[in-house]
């Protein structure tokens, strides 16, 4: 199954900003107090300014005011004050919430969701969830980073998502599936090598070029950014059966046959999560996972 990595990035700087003009004043305390204006003329940055202090913040500052276009809020899934992105001027809702939530992602350490969009013409969507486009997303990524041509990531159920989805499907030993739910975005991050190592690609080959081309329409803070969790660590925080899946997961995503879930999976040495000793059906393995993403196996066949 090992296949050579495709290219992820979306160059969301590309499609913005919009053609219909709806202006949107933030203004943003340190602690994350946030408030907004839409269409609000000169006095935008006052009530801006206004609403953030409403919301609590006694210092709040105004980072960004966006002329057009798509604007998304995203912050932490368990904590607004954990980290918190605005992407404005974008061309379509799905790219504002993209590039919010990406950002916010790999700058927190994190998962991200949107909270808030702003249409072209001003009218104000709040979320509750996720919902697909996020969870498309990450499968996507970690999909196209293994190797599966998804094209450019963008959410999308298309042709090329549901085709690399289905021979991921194949090649792990799993029944296929036409949609991705939040498990089958799971499976892909485990095969792919966890959530640290997705993170750090997307910082680098998403986020970062796109913090550059799109200057003052993305903003990002993190003040509790969460260290980065290297793959081993990740899997002594899951109960027992979940990280024998993921595991079992890993090993078919990397060449090596092993039943899911797996048999047992353990870290012998107590506070080491670098070495586990994974016991399949078909083998015995050894796996050393090393902080930078890459991996050891040693296998002992049955």
């Amino acid at each position: 199954m090992l296949r050579c990595a495709v290219p992820i990035g979306l160059l969301l700087a590309a499609t913005a900003p919009a053609t219909v003009r709806a202006e949107i004043t933030f203004a943003i305390d340190n602690d994350l107090s946030l408030g907004f204006c839409v269409n609000c003329g000169a006095d935008g940055w006052e009530q801006a300014v206004q609403f953030c202090k409403d919301a609590g913040g006694p210092a709040c500052q105004i980072p960004l005011t966006c002329p057009r276009g798509w604007a998304a809020i995203a912050s932490s899934s368990n904590d607004w004050s954990e980290a918190l992105a605005i992407s404005c001027g974008m061309r379509t809702e799905a790219l504002a919430r993209l590039a919010s939530i990406t950002a916010c992602m790999t700058k927190l350490n994190g998962y991200c969701a949107t909270t808030q969009t702003v249409s072209p013409n001003g009218k104000i969507t709040k979320f509750t969830e996720p919902g697909p486009l996020f969870t498309t997303y990450i499968a996507q990524a970690a999909l196209g980073l293994s190797g599966y041509d998804v094209g450019t990531p963008d959410g999308e159920m298309g042709p090329k998502t549901r085709a690399a989805l289905h021979a991921f499907q194949d090649d792990i030993g799993l029944e296929k599936t036409d949609d991705i739910s939040p498990q089958t975005a799971w499976r892909t991050i485990m095969a792919f090598g966890g959530r640290q190592k997705l993170w750090d690609i997307i910082a680098t080959e998403v986020v970062a070029p796109n913090v550059e081309a799109l200057g003052n329409q993305l903003y990002i803070s993190a003040p509790k950014a969460k260290p980065p969790e290297p793959f081993g660590a990740e899997l002594a925080g899951y109960e027992d059966d979940v990280r024998r899946n993921a595991l079992a997961l890993y090993l078919r995503g990397h060449d090596h046959p092993c039943s899911i879930p797996a048999i047992s999976a353990t870290a012998p040495f107590e506070n080491d999560t670098v070495y586990w000793n994974v016991d399949c059906k078909e083998a015995e393995y050894d796996l050393f996972l090393q902080p930078d993403g890459s991996s050891v196996i040693n296998a002992t066949p049955k």
